[in-house]
């Protein structure tokens, strides 16, 4: 596993490209369902932001060689350098996952995930 100060350095070069995804897939959603977004559950609303910041986040990380877009498990990853996968999650405020506790989700709150600096 990867200490914190490797993952920081190996994801530097796409800091920029990830948090432009996270903003915009927020801004996209904000913008397109401002007519009906008081209809939307938070589930719903979470996972249309989501979808969002993974469309942005493809398109922002497609341009890295480095960079390959994978789908296992019906989840959308991005694996950078062969070393590390992303993984676009809704977090609580304690930065942990609020999703019902699959073996991923179990996993995800056992090892402890790099915060990126910025985000």
């Amino acid at each position: 596993m990867l200490k914190q100060v490797q993952g920081e350095k190996l994801l530097e070069p796409y800091f920029t490209a990830i948090k432009e995804a996270i903003q915009a897939g927020f801004t996209y959603y904000h913008r397109r369902y401002a007519d009906e977004s008081h209809r939307h559950h938070a589930r719903t609303r979470a996972t249309l932001i989501n979808d969002h910041i993974v469309d942005f986040a493809n398109r922002n990380l497609a341009r890295f060689p480095g960079v390959k877009h994978l789908s296992m498990f019906g989840r959308k990853l991005f694996q950078v350098d062969d070393q590390l996968l992303l993984h676009f999650k809704k977090l609580d405020r304690r930065r942990l996952p609020s999703n019902y506790p699959t073996l991923f989700a179990l996993d995800f709150i056992k090892q402890k995930q790099l915060e990126l600096p910025g985000l």
